[in-house]
């Protein structure tokens, strides 16, 4: 089941607003930035100012970040936006999932990553992909997910689960983990040596 949220037959920067009742009528709501906290589900667009939002996320200098023109989503509820926003705060160490639609800066220099399939559990969501490390990360899985570096990591080619509600399970192409929520994890079956 996909998430009425993300799903991925549509760009990333539209999220769609169920309607409910089964109609397959939806009003889209844009956003570029979806954090999940452990019940909620915000959506909306921030300001990173000319920094990428992950930056924005890893700013250990700021505890809030502000969405504009943000919905709020009950994960315990059937998809429809509890409530929506011109200006929402939220503390960022309640993150546990962000899914950003940054676009991808042709001029801004990419580093080189080593992948390792990765399964990673928070309170309420378990997430499937690729977690990447640069050189110059800790090559101790521990020591590189205590978020000694940074507070979000990234996981690419992710499926998200919503373990008390399956109606937000999702697909994406990067997710940000942020590395204080998570309890667990393990490296998939083919990437053990």
């Amino acid at each position: 089941m996909t998430s009425p949220i993300l799903d991925p037959r549509r760009t990333a920067d539209t999220a769609p607003e169920a309607t409910g009742g089964g109609s397959d009528e939806q009003t889209e709501v844009s956003a570029d930035l979806h954090l999940y906290t452990a019940v909620q589900l915000v959506a909306g667009h921030a300001d990173g100012r000319g920094r990428r939002l992950s930056d924005v996320l890893n700013d250990r200098d700021s505890a809030f970040l502000t969405l504009h023109e943000a919905a709020l989503y009950d994960l315990l509820d059937q998809g429809e936006a509890s409530v929506t926003i011109e200006r929402l705060t939220i503390r960022k160490s309640a993150v546990q999932l962000a899914v950003l639609s940054d676009p991808l800066d042709l001029l801004r220099p990419r580093v080189p990553t080593q992948l390792v399939a990765i399964e990673v559990a928070t309170s309420f969501f378990r997430v499937h992909g690729s977690l990447h490390r640069t050189a110059t990360d800790p090559a101790n899985l521990e020591q590189f997910l205590s978020g000694h570096s940074r507070r979000f990591l990234a996981i690419s080619n992710a499926t998200i689960r919503c373990l008390p509600n399956p109606q937000f399970d999702a697909k994406a192409a990067t997710v940000l983990i942020n590395t204080e929520q998570v309890h667990c994890w393990w490296v998939a079956p083919d990437q053990r040596q």
